[in-house]
């Protein structure tokens, strides 16, 4: 503790330091309906400045001392560094605080602010500081709140909440004298607010929110303090007024979130550099010195492979993808191949190896590379990154899985131990199939949490099933079990394991197949003779990998699979709102709703609502798994993460069957996974231009 008086303060939640600061007329409880989302990640602190409700001390008439306040705040708190989400005065307070002391910002929100004074703040806020000064003297108090509605809210809004704000207004007109005075002060030290001259110093990732019908600070205003702040992001909600955190509150916290979990964690010391690799920290041309796309694409059908032996499997993956685009194997400068039970199922190493048997290949930058179930994402990446280091123009990306015997038959005992070797050893004690009973606790967790019903899971099923029936690479073509048929424990469908929910049709499939893809540089298409119409780029992509141990950690909301998510937006430059194609990693039904939220199509909690309400169907908002997923597609582990960018291409390229064409395919976002939720490989895919 420091001994100086600190602002009034409310703590919530546990975990990275996160500093929420008031618009002019908030106060703490203003946040409430927000910070419950929030506290679920964040050690959220709540304030009010001086001249708000707690903090009634008289307030300072400039910015650079509630700047102090703040400051003085950390330190009695024994916070170093925080994440800064402000709005309106606060936004402009934790701008001047980014920028004058840089080491105890970790990354920052700015809502519906400006760099400069704008009309409206510098008339008073249209007459509201005069009003403010009136009620002080004891005069006309109502009039504050009618000044408020029609300059802070937006139309709509102010309409549909007329009751709802006569009541706030009303509330407000009983407040004390001091309280308008106070307001009045505020007011009246933006007034002449610059920060221009500042905003090159901040240093932090930061995130722009704009209101598109903010009459106070107006759109124009907010989109030139985003230019001037280096590498900012800026976002822009339609429909809103000034007053987004009450408007929108569902987005306001969904694109905190989003935003905040492509931060990089810091390491809790003051005056350190900040870690640059944040969503709105990245420039294209640093992290892809050139634009990559997918110039083909192959896959086996998925189910059983029979005699076929790995050499065979992958000379055959790399001949039927070259063959596509009619490129002979020895165009490829660079490959990566991978598969996760190669050596405890097929007693076979070295991959690498088998790939360089293919006429052409000898004496390339091959490697083999295994990330779980993550492995096939992890071998695109591999490839881009010899393609950005020089390696050469053009690579090939190999995943495969062959898991049952030569007749096409599966122990099911032995997958289940295999698979098990890819969870903590601390966490396969009294549990026979491992990684089911690992997602059975994750949903039967998710279920809890958010009020989810089975049936809201098993509908994800169904909706999977019923698209699998119109892809010819599916291994479930011919089951389509209803919404009763999958709730229903007779038959095949049973409880994987006692006392938890997850049920046959919940889990995905024992599969054998291969997936290939050919990777190229603008300079590599030319070479292969593919045009650019003809192909994909790969316009964003991450990985992360969180701790292994599923225990400590909050698996509902995994922060590596937030990190690299939000990372591949920003590398492509774009948003969750942009994209209406997705694969992801549905081993389990519970994944498919918490992959929605990661994609940040669904709030936290409401992922398996957004397939219930049809949002991901082939007609819905975005038809995601229209393959039919891991669940009824199948999952090779090691060609699932190459399929689902591999699918994502060609509904892009409108080359899926038509009744699993996705209207007007724009941008495709990926999302494969390994492990229990640990390691993640995220996509966003654009049409080459």
């Amino acid at each position: 503790m420091t001994g100086k008086p600190v602002l009034a303060h409310r703590v919530d939640g546990a975990g990275e330091p996160l500093l929420l600061l008031n618009g002019g007329m908030m106060s703490i409880s203003s946040w409430d309906p927000i910070v419950g989302g929030l506290a679920a990640r964040f050690r959220v602190v709540r304030c009010d400045f001086r001249g708000q409700l707690r903090s009634n001390e008289p307030p300072h008439r400039t910015l650079d001392g509630h700047v102090a306040d703040v400051v003085d705040l950390l330190d009695a708190l024994a916070i170093d560094r925080a994440h800064v989400v402000g709005t309106s005065f606060g936004a402009e307070v934790g701008l001047l605080l980014a920028a004058t002391h840089p080491g105890r910002v970790a990354s920052l929100v700015a809502a519906t602010a400006t760099g400069v004074a704008t009309p409206l703040m510098r008339d008073g806020g249209g007459g509201l500081g005069r009003a403010c000064r009136e009620a002080a003297a004891g005069h006309m108090a109502a009039s504050v709140g009618e000044i408020i509605v029609p300059a802070f809210y937006s139309p709509a809004y102010a309409a549909a909440h007329r009751d709802e704000l006569a009541a706030r207004a009303a509330q407000i007109a009983l407040l004390p004298p001091w309280w308008f005075a106070a307001a009045a002060e505020l007011l009246a030290s933006i007034e002449d607010l610059d920060l221009r001259p500042v905003l090159g110093r901040i240093a932090c990732p930061v995130l722009v929110l704009a209101a598109e019908g903010d009459l106070v600070m107006p759109l124009a205003q907010t989109r030139a303090l985003a230019a001037a702040i280096p590498d900012a992001r800026l976002e822009v909600v339609a429909g809103s007024g000034h007053v987004l955190v009450v408007e929108q509150p569902e987005r306001f916290v969904r694109s905190c979130l989003d935003f905040l979990a492509s931060v990089s964690r810091y390491d809790g010391r003051v005056d350190r550099a900040p870690q640059r690799i944040g969503a709105v920290t990245i420039r294209r041309e640093d992290s892809m010195r050139k634009p990559v796309y997918i110039a083909a694409y192959h896959q086996s059908k998925f189910g059983k492979l029979m005699g076929m032996q790995p050499p065979e499997i992958i000379a055959n993956a790399v001949k039927e993808v070259c063959a596509e685009i009619k490129a002979d194997p020895a165009a490829m400068d660079v490959g990566s191949v991978g598969a996760v039970c190669n050596v405890s199922l097929n007693k076979q190493g070295l991959l690498s190896g088998l790939m360089a048997m293919v006429p052409g290949l000898a004496a390339k930058p091959i490697d083999a590379v295994e990330n779980a179930c993550a492995t096939g994402g992890q071998a695109i990446l591999s490839v881009i990154h010899k393609l950005l280091v020089g390696d050469g123009e053009v690579g090939i990306a190999v995943g495969y899985e062959k898991m049952r015997d030569n007749d096409g038959k599966m122990d099911g005992k032995l997958i289940g131990e295999v698979l098990g070797y890819f969870s903590h050893p601390d966490e396969r004690a009294g549990k026979v199939f491992i990684f089911p009973h690992l997602f059975a606790e994750v949903m039967d967790l998710y279920m809890k949490t958010y009020g989810v019903k089975e049936e809201d899971l098993a509908q994800i099923a169904v909706n999977e099933y019923a698209n699998a029936k119109y892809n010819p690479y599916a291994q479930m073509q011919k089951v389509q079990p209803t919404l009763e048929q999958a709730m229903k424990i007779e038959g095949i469908n049973r409880y994987v394991v006692e006392g938890l929910p997850l049920k046959t049709y919940d889990c995905s499939q024992i599969t054998d197949g291969y997936a290939a893809m050919i990777v190229a540089t603008e300079e590599g298409l030319k070479r292969l003779g593919v045009a650019k119409a003809d192909a994909v780029e790969i316009a964003g992509y991450a990985q992360a990998t969180d701790p292994l141990m599923k225990a400590g950690r909050d698996v509902l909301r995994p922060a590596a699979a937030y990190a690299a998510m939000g990372k591949a937006y920003a590398m492509a430059g774009a948003t969750p709102a942009d994209v209406n194609v997705a694969e992801v990693h549905d081993c389990f039904t519970v994944m498919a709703a918490i992959a929605a939220e990661v994609l940040g199509k669904a709030p936290v909690g409401k992922g398996a609502q957004y397939w219930v309400d049809g949002k991901a169907a082939v007609g819905g908002e975005c038809g995601i798994n229209t393959s039919g997923g891991l669940i009824a597609k199948g999952h090779p582990i090691g060609a699932t993460g190459v399929a689902m960018i591999g699918w994502s291409a060609w509904q892009l390229l409108g080359k899926v069957p038509p009744e699993l064409q996705v209207p007007n395919a724009k941008v495709a976002a990926t999302f494969n996974i390994g492990g229990p939720i640990c390691a993640s490989v995220c996509t966003v895919l654009k049409r080459a231009s």
